[in-house]
């Protein structure tokens, strides 16, 4: 037997213990009955040359030109008297091939020298190749079959294909499973519909094609590839140096990417792809050879989890970031064009870490300089000129540059001037083709529209890309390939399929994913098993997937005392974004001084939050370890609405400029016209209030300046109605000081509106969505209602949402306010909106709810009503009623409000002391509700209380009444839309639940 020889002298048994290794090959050039074959006999002999003195297989006299009573004698009597159980065996044919079709697709043939056209029998079938090999004792067996159609044999061998799922870097412990795992596998030089063709200087040769070699013999490019594979070319490189192991997998990899390129070069009709699968017996090992001129470079396992749980990928993670090869390879070509390079997509898609641990490495090892990765923060201009500082010279390898979290500079900057310009600076960037090679970003994709424009539109047009969702078969290399390098195993195997399936259908959800594969892993690792099985008992009691991170999270948060419990809450508030779809957002450790009370508790919660992995700190900041704890833990989301998204939206803006005031103390960045300021007031009343010292300092300062200007402006006012009429002093100060109060509190109003349902993201799972027509927005205001800016349109319908019934819509706005007297009203056309059924996971409806009723709410009580609690009085629709909206009245009722039922008979009574009327659409209103009841609803608007309107028009008038009546009656909605100048239309628009409706900005 001769050494397997390597430059560590290693025994061969001891490398790869086997009894025996068998090489079996055969090469048929000379046909008697069909053309002849320029090159098989060659590569045969050559490849028993590459097995014996590189490879030291035992290689048995090659078969060349055998007959096909010769070849059957060697699968049914040679091959079942040589191997044994111990051994391994590779089994090679180079000749003709043929593919007919059969019963369960392709038949495939072997056609030996002998063979007749004309009978079939003389054909060896690839079944019978399959069976003769299928029926032999040993472990490990590869096939090689350089002939054409051979991918039929995939049929023959009843099996699919098994990819390339290697690891990246083998390990000792994975080398030895491969060893011991079942391995049969096959390579095929051709897919069952191709010829396996070349081409010689541009020109086709023949059904196998030729390639010169230095030598002067000649080889099919399959076989030359192959045999250069085998000499050390195929070994995979990790990092500088290879491991000097050649896996099956990685000798196909090689060969198909020599093979596949050549021929669709010299020709689409040549092209000739192979393919690699598995034969029945296949486990979980690998055929494997040794590189025949280096050392054997297996380091030992890690003790370390292959999961990065709710962290990004950095580039020094490229080992075991999997799932994304397509996505990498597209980016990679993107790149290779477009100057600036936008990456795009939802949070949660794996943006950062496809570009740093998929693109960037690619990039360095191309040669290029690969700038520290920046974020823009609160002030990005100075982070990118600190990051340009270290491109160096037009004689340097030109640098990349990577702006991550690109959204930043909206959620973390509040400077328009520095927004600006850090774009046209970035532009500059963009064009500076001496020093920057590329410029790539990544931006969540709600923020585009807001960042897209201006000096970086058409760059941006040009590069952008935008990450698609995984394919079912990522999410299973994401799940598994990590455990085939790390030397792992899922017990049982269909645990895989398990997990998968818990988040295939949530986009966004990878981060989750991640997070529970890291618990799972640490399930194992504090178990103290040595088996390296990560089990299903464990990962049902971490409650799956999305349970993993609301266990971790509700346990850490329950273990806390009382006062450290709301410490926590204040602290994971200040993390949440609510600009667009909620999200994380980094908090400078500064932002977190709030007395010297609580500070300590601050600090002690900061680093418990740390140790579950629920929070990464950094030298300076803290955030949450991704924007998945923001989007799953319900307890959070039930902070959120009991604190509300304006007062969490408020804290976002208030925040950069109180941190420029106590940096400056320039007195004129205080609030004074700002409308934010009378409800930051209010809500510093509040104890359990989340504003941080600086934060209060400015809302008192700011409340002390607006007061002492009011008192001035209250003098000046005074002082010049005396020198005009002393008789008329005390009416013109009220009339003043009214309008004045009028003005503040109304330009607060608008703000709000605004503020409230800016980026709102709307489902529609039942129904469909329909069009409110207000007067100024679709059609001209009537006679005495002349002010076309009334109405405000708080969201229209996509253009690409098509109308139901065919027709042109009379208007796509779908929701619209208004002030009106002293009151405002608000509509939207989707009386179903807010029902349960309707809150789904992602969506707003709720927060649309919430923020309507908050906003309609008056700023002041109505004279000789002493209810403390806000009052909401429900005018219940056919279809929708107090029972189905469960959701509204807990948030209700977690604000202190109170929600009452109406009816026709005590609306009056009820409406006296309440604050907004919610009304929905009543198809069976009373007789003598536009004679009644209107005139009472317009009244108690005009005296400064709030509407809210939930109707469809279309409905009632294109599927009849109620109970199937003829819908002739007026639409009861419409007449109370009449005083107010609104109406429901006839549109219907087709959503699709996918693809919420964004509001704001509006027409």
């Amino acid at each position: 037997m001769n050494p397997i020889l390597d430059t560590a002298s290693s025994d061969e048994t001891e490398v790869l213990p086997f009894a025996r290794h068998h090489a079996f090959i055969i090469g048929i050039d000379a046909y008697q009955q069909v053309s002849p074959l320029k090159t098989a006999v060659s590569d045969a002999r050559k490849l028993a040359e590459v097995l014996t003195n590189m490879q030291h297989f035992q290689v048995y006299p090659p078969l060349l030109n055998p007959t096909g009573q010769t070849v059957r004698t060697l699968l049914h009597e040679t091959l079942a008297q040589t191997v044994g159980p111990d051994d391994r065996v590779l089994f090679y044919f180079a000749g003709h091939g043929i593919a007919r079709d059969g019963d369960d697709g392709p038949a495939g043939y072997l056609v030996p020298a002998d063979a007749d056209p004309a009978v079939l029998t003389t054909f060896i079938p690839m079944s019978e190749l399959q069976d003769a090999l299928q029926a032999l004792p040993c472990r490990h067996l590869l096939l090689i079959l350089d002939c054409c159609f051979s991918g039929a044999f995939k049929w023959s061998s009843q099996t699919r294909a098994i990819g390339t799922l290697m690891p990246k870097r083998i390990y000792k412990e994975r080398f030895d499973r491969f060893i011991e795992d079942q391995a049969w596998q096959v390579i095929a030089s051709a897919a069952y519909d191709q010829k396996a063709m070349d081409v010689l200087q541009g020109r086709a040769t023949g059904d196998r094609g030729v390639v010169a070699t230095t030598a002067s013999d000649l080889h099919s490019p399959f076989a030359q590839a192959l045999f250069d594979g085998l000499a050390g070319d195929a070994d995979a490189r990790t990092d500088r140096e290879g491991d000097g192991v050649i896996t099956a997998t990685e000798l196909y990899s090689y060969v198909r990417d020599r093979v596949e390129p050549e021929t669709i070069e010299a020709g689409q009709s040549l092209r000739q792809t192979p393919g690699f699968f598995p034969l029945r017996k296949h486990d979980k090992g690998e055929f494997i050879f040794l590189h025949p001129h280096h050392r054997l470079n297996l380091p030992p396992r890690p003790s370390r989890s292959p999961y990065k749980g709710l962290e990004s990928f950095d580039e020094s993670d490229r080992l075991l970031f999997y799932g994304r090869d397509r996505v990498v390879h597209e980016l990679q070509a993107v790149a290779a064009t477009a100057r600036l390079v936008v990456v795009s997509g939802a949070s949660g898609t794996g943006k950062s870490s496809v570009v740093k641990a998929g693109l960037l490495p690619l990039l360095r090892e191309a040669g290029f300089h690969i700038l520290p990765v920046i974020r823009p923060g609160v002030r990005p201009l100075e982070v990118l000129e600190q990051a340009l500082a270290g491109a160096g010279g037009p004689d340097e390898p030109k640098a990349v540059l990577i702006v991550d979290q690109f959204e930043e500079l909206i959620t973390r900057c509040a400077s328009d001037a520095e927004r600006q310009a850090f774009t046209a600076r970035l532009r500059q960037v963009v064009g500076d083709e001496a020093r920057i090679h590329r410029v790539i970003i990544t931006v969540r994709s709600d923020f585009e529209p807001q960042l897209s424009g201006g000096d970086l539109k058409d760059a941006w047009r040009a590069g952008r890309y935008t990450v698609p969702p995984f394919t079912l078969e990522e999410l299973k290399e994401v799940v598994l390939m990590p455990t085939i390098q790390e030397v792992l195993i899922f017990d049982p195997p269909e645990l895989v399929d398990e997990i998968v399936g818990e988040v295939v259908q949530s986009p966004g959800a990878l981060p989750l994913l991640s997070y529970a594969l890291n618990e799972l892993y640490e399930a194992y690792r504090v178990s103290g098993r040595e088996d390296r099985a990560l089990r299903q008992t464990d990962f049902e009691r971490l409650g799956g997937v999305m349970g993993a991170l609301r266990s971790r999270a509700d346990s850490l948060y329950q273990s806390l005392p009382p006062a450290q419990q709301a410490t926590m809450r204040k602290i994971l508030l200040r993390m949440v974004s609510v600009e667009g779809e909620l999200a994380s957002r980094r908090v400078s450790m500064t932002d977190l001084d709030y007395s010297s009370e609580e500070n300590p508790r601050v600090q002690e919660v900061v680093e418990r939050l740390v140790e579950a992995r629920l929070v990464v700190k950094g030298h300076d900041y803290i955030e949450p370890a991704h924007d998945a704890l923001v989007r799953a833990w319900k307890t959070l989301h039930d902070w959120i609405h009991q604190v509300g998204r304006d007062t969490l939206m408020l804290g976002e803006r208030l925040d950069p400029e109180a941190d420029q005031f106590a940096r400056t103390g320039d007195r004129t960045l205080l609030w004074n016209k700002n409308p934010n300021l009378a409800v930051a007031a209010r809500v510093l009343t509040r104890p359990d209030h989340g504003f941080n010292a600086k934060e209060v300092a400015f809302i008192r300062k700011s409340v002390a300046r607006n007061r002492r200007r009011t008192r001035i402006a209250w003098y000046i006012t005074a002082a010049t109605v005396l020198a005009l009429a002393v008789l008329s002093l005390w009416a013109l100060i009220e009339r003043g000081t009214a309008q004045l109060n009028a003005e503040q509190a109304e330009n607060e109003k608008d703000r709000a509106l605004r503020s409230l349902f800016s980026g709102l993201q709307l489902n529609m799972e039942a129904g469909q969505p329909g069009s409110v027509c207000a007067h100024g927005l679709c059609d001209a205001a009537p006679p005495g209602d002349e002010d076309d800016q009334a109405w405000l349109s708080i969201g229209r319908l996509p253009d690409n949402m098509p109308d139901s019934f065919g027709e042109t819509p009379v208007s796509r706005d779908f929701a619209a306010a208004r002030q009106f007297g002293q009151g405002h009203v608000f509509v939207y056309a989707h009386d179903g909106l807010t029902q349960d059924s309707e809150i789904t996971p992602g969506s707003d409806n709720l927060g649309f709810a919430e923020n309507a009723l908050r906003w309609l709410t008056p700023l002041t009580e109505e004279e000789g009503c002493t209810e403390e609690k806000t009052s909401i009085v429900l005018w219940e629709g056919t279809y929708v009623r107090a029972g189905q909206l469960e959701q509204v009245r807990n948030f209700i009722v977690r604000r202190g409000w109170t929600l009452q039922v109406t009816s026709p008979e005590t609306l009056e009574a009820d409406l006296r002391c309440s604050e907004v009327l919610w009304y929905l659409s009543d198809w069976n209103p009373p007789p003598d509700f536009a004679t009644r009841h209107v005139p009472a609803i317009e009244a108690f608007v005009r005296a400064g209380g709030g509407l809210l309107v939930g109707g469809l028009g279309w409905s009632f008038e294109q599927q009849s009444g109620p109970g199937g009546t003829a819908a002739t009656t007026p639409y009861a909605a419409d007449e109370l839309g009449e005083p107010f100048g609104f109406t429901f239309t006839g549109d219907a628009f087709t959503s699709d639940p996918g693809k919420p409706i964004t509001l704001m900005p509006g027409k």
